[in-house]
């Protein structure tokens, strides 16, 4: 099955069998076939949102997708939105990686990790006032 043709079948069929036909037909596609492309990232970012685990298979993809200007907004959009927050989204090892080629990805994708890790980052603090405790800096000795 050619490219396009299999682009034109995931545009006409329920995400599950998208998601057949992308793996069995798209899975090694290197090209850079825009409307390939808008297809293969929105299978894969889709399913990643729903499965976590499969976000660090779908980097790569998107990455490719990114470097031909094709960006699929729309996931990122709602993972930014009040009903699901971007740490139910992202592992702190995809954010990392994100952030750490932040020029390979689509913008939206960037702030939602830089986010979880800013996130991340201020919940590991430790207060000022527990370190002081902790080491005695006000106890007069």
């Amino acid at each position: 099955m050619s490219p396009r043709l299999a682009c034109l079948l995931i545009s006409r069929v329920r995400p599950s069998a998208a998601r057949v036909i992308r793996a069995r037909y798209l899975d090694n596609y290197r090209g850079d076939d825009r409307a390939v492309l808008e297809a293969i990232v929105h299978v894969v970012t889709e399913h990643a949102f729903k499965e976590p685990s499969l976000w660090a298979a779908a980097l790569p993809e998107i990455a490719h997708a990114y470097s031909h200007n094709v960006i699929y907004s729309g996931i990122y959009h709602r993972m930014r939105g009040r009903e699901h927050r971007p740490h139910l989204s992202l592992s702190l090892h995809d954010s990392r990686h994100i952030c750490s080629e932040a020029n390979a990805y689509p913008l939206q994708l960037v702030s939602v990790a830089e986010a979880l890790l800013a996130t991340q980052t201020g919940a590991d603090a430790i207060p000022v006032g527990k370190i002081a405790a902790r080491d005695e800096w006000f106890v007069e000795g």
